[in-house]
């Protein structure tokens, strides 16, 4: 059956298929949806993950890819903040401890995983972090803005990309992550300009 004929519920799961090269946790899919797209040949189940078939690569989907929210490749602030908790984590961050609406958008999205009850980034979910914080830099460093402020965001800039981000200052006697501190600087530089 072509792909003309989905559902847009069926239309955004054999997506979120195809964007999941190693496959889904049918326990986190819709059962309808994913039994609609086995019974055209676009689906199976193996193992307890729904993957893509080789006829659903093949497949023409015509109408434009968009996420959930209506916008292409966005992060709703939740869910950069649990995909942001998951990168930096040094322990492993369990399922059962974080909202599991955000954590079953961020699976659905591909852009994290859940093995054994503890949840991990894929490359996917480390790019799509970057940008979402890279469009959150360039959307606060306008013209007309206070000098001092735009001398600040240079240089956590600067520091950025010459520390790592998986590691730790100290500050005082506190330790902090590099991604923390920066962050303050940068909110430290957003109300100077609000003055």
């Amino acid at each position: 059956m072509p792909a003309d004929t989905l559902s847009t519920k069926q239309r955004e799961l054999l997506r979120q298929l195809l964007r999941a090269a190693q496959g889904l946790p049918a326990n986190t899919l819709d059962g309808r949806t994913v039994n609609a797209l086995q019974v055209r040949n676009l689906a199976t189940r193996d193992n307890g993950l729904v993957k893509a078939t080789e006829r659903a690569r093949n497949a023409n989907l015509q109408t434009p890819e968009r996420d959930f929210d209506g916008s292409q490749n966005k992060l709703r602030q939740a869910q950069y903040e649990l995909l942001r908790q998951v990168i930096q984590s040094r322990v492993p961050v369990s399922h059962d401890a974080v909202d599991r609406r955000t954590a079953k958008s961020l699976v659905t999205r591909g852009l994290i995983t859940v093995e054994a009850g503890t949840l991990a980034a894929t490359p996917r979910g480390r790019e799509m972090c970057s940008q979402h914080e890279a469009l959150a830099r360039a959307g606060r460093q306008k013209k007309g803005a206070d000098p001092r402020s735009q001398v600040i965001l240079r240089a956590v800039d600067i520091l950025r990309l010459s520390i790592p981000s998986d590691s730790e200052l100290a500050v005082g006697r506190i330790f902090c992550h590099v991604d923390d501190l920066l962050a303050g600087f940068e909110r430290l530089a957003t109300r100077r300009r609000r003055r």
